[in-house]
């Protein structure tokens, strides 16, 4: 058993972290396909389920999420046709499909996403359906679904569906081969198995995996390697990145794909933007010689270029990995004249120390309105509008007039209590400026946040705002005292 790591070994673990940093977030966006597939199709024979009759490729993360909305429009409207026909039926109907039935869902949603993410949406779903459909599915499948779709896509095509397609997509759905084309494949086609892969992958590689390293391997070195691999990876990839570009996507499908298509946002699960820490843990280990014949395995899928995947019966797609990513020195998403993440689908995502913001406020700061400062309710997002415009433009905007002053010599925080110049009614708040105790990173970030309009100094205000047994203001003013260990 490895009890103890010789120099090399420990100098050998900041190699591995930084290979996989590296390969994950420096900007090569290849991917081997077939590679992917294969390990697709293995992972879903680990859970007892068919291979995926469609492998879509997403070109970014709402890319994804936005396939595998369009998808059973998509096969619906198509009507799946013979392969003898294939050819014939794609240039007949293919550019009617585009032009009706994905640019419908699309323009839905079009404000919101660039031309080149719908671009790139388009042909990820038209090429994964042309490869699957017309060239990879079986005669089974075929044969299952020719009678109840070939006579009724037959009998429309240039008709009912193809009229039905341009007043909406679920017109045309419901009111043309939807229903026989759906009832035939797509019932087997979006189901999410992510549960069921995910522990199946689990159970039957992450198990034998660890055993095989816990085996061959003292505590006190797992316990180095976790820290010094594993973390830094982790850190580097999933909580930087992965995490932060999943929220935006999620609140992006919540609030805009949802409400004009009517799914849902899928998880993402596994591949590097998820499992990047877990892959380099046991990379190193493999390096030092511990057999890990799974681990090769889907290794060997990972590196194939995947970043993550939406699993589904029937429909799995994946999506590569992200084309240029910016951090500022504590590791968080930033960049000060531009997004801090972007994809080949030309989806971009933008961030300041962290915090996820638009382009306005990074590239344009000087057009945002006192309007959209008011109406700001998160407090790090108006840390990053007052950043970008700085304080002093920025509680000029908001017309507000310095009351009082104080620095807490416990403490060593300043703060600034203000009121609005022109009060809109009694209930109006004041705004406390405040300056945070010192961060894990080093700073010492403002805040700037509403307290009680009967503030009368910023004592008073942070008492009201900290103190968990929720004093009065009138109590604060009268009291305003408030211990340190319990402000923090």
């Amino acid at each position: 058993m490895l009890t103890e790591l010789t120099k090399e070994q420990i100098e050998l673990q900041s190699v591995v972290r930084d290979e996989w940093i590296t390969f994950a977030l420096g900007g090569d966006t290849s991917i081997d396909k077939q590679k992917a597939i294969d390990g697709i199709n293995w992972m879903y024979s680990l859970a007892s389920l068919s291979n995926p009759i469609f492998v879509a490729f997403a070109e970014g993360p709402l890319a994804a999420q936005m396939i595998a909305q369009v998808y059973p429009h998509f096969l619906k409207a198509v009507g799946i046709k013979k392969p003898s026909v294939g050819n014939s039926v794609w240039n007949s109907v293919g550019n009617s499909v585009r032009n009706s039935v994905l640019n419908s869902v699309l323009n839905s949603v079009g404000n919101s996403v660039g031309k080149s993410v719908r671009n790139s949406v388009l042909n990820s779903v038209e090429n994964s359906v042309w490869n699957s459909v017309w060239n990879s599915v079986g005669n089974s499948v075929w044969n299952s679904v020719e009678n109840s779709v070939w006579n009724s896509v037959e009998n429309s095509v240039g008709n009912s569906v193809w009229n039905s397609v341009w007043n909406s997509v679920w017109n045309s759905v419901e009111n043309s081969v939807g229903n026989s084309v759906g009832n035939s494949v797509w019932n087997s086609v979006g189901n999410s198995v992510e549960n069921s892969v995910g522990n199946s992958v689990l159970n039957s590689v992450g198990n034998s995996v660890e055993n095989s390293v816990e085996n061959s391997v003292g505590n006190s070195v797992l316990n180095s390697v976790e820290n010094s691999v594993w973390n830094s990876v982790e850190n580097s990839v999933w909580n930087s990145v992965w995490n932060s570009v999943r929220n935006s996507v999620r609140d992006f499908v919540g609030n805009s794909v949802e409400n004009s298509v009517g799914n849902k946002y899928e998880y993402p699960y596994c591949g590097l933007g998820w499992w990047s820490g877990w892959f380099s843990f046991y990379d190193y280990f493999e390096r030092l010689g511990i057999s890990m014949d799974g681990y090769r395995k889907i290794r060997s899928w990972v590196k194939s270029g995947v970043w993550d995947v939406l699993w589904f019966e029937g429909l799995a797609v994946i999506t590569g990995r992200p084309s240029k990513i910016l951090k500022d020195a504590q590791g968080r998403l930033h960049c000060e004249n531009g997004p801090a993440a972007e994809w080949p689908s030309g989806e971009q995502y933008w961030f300041w120390h962290g915090v996820r913001v638009t382009e306005q406020i990074v590239l344009h700061p000087e057009t945002i309105t006192k309007k959209q400062i008011d109406e700001e309710k998160n407090s790090e997002i108006s840390r990053a509008i007052a950043e970008c415009l700085g304080w002093d433009e920025y509680l000029k905007r908001v017309n507000v007039v310095l009351i009082h002053k104080w620095f807490d010599e416990t403490t060593l925080n300043h703060y600034e209590l203000y009121d609005f110049q022109e009060r809109k009614g009694s209930l109006q708040p004041r705004l406390l400026k405040m300056e945070s105790p010192e961060l894990n990173d080093g700073t010492r970030p403002y805040y700037i946040e509403p307290v009680p309009p009967e503030s009368k100094t910023c004592q008073a205000a942070r008492r009201w705002q900290c103190d968990p047994s929720r004093p009065s203001i009138k109590e604060c003013n009268k009291h305003p005292d408030l211990a340190f260990q319990v402000e923090a």
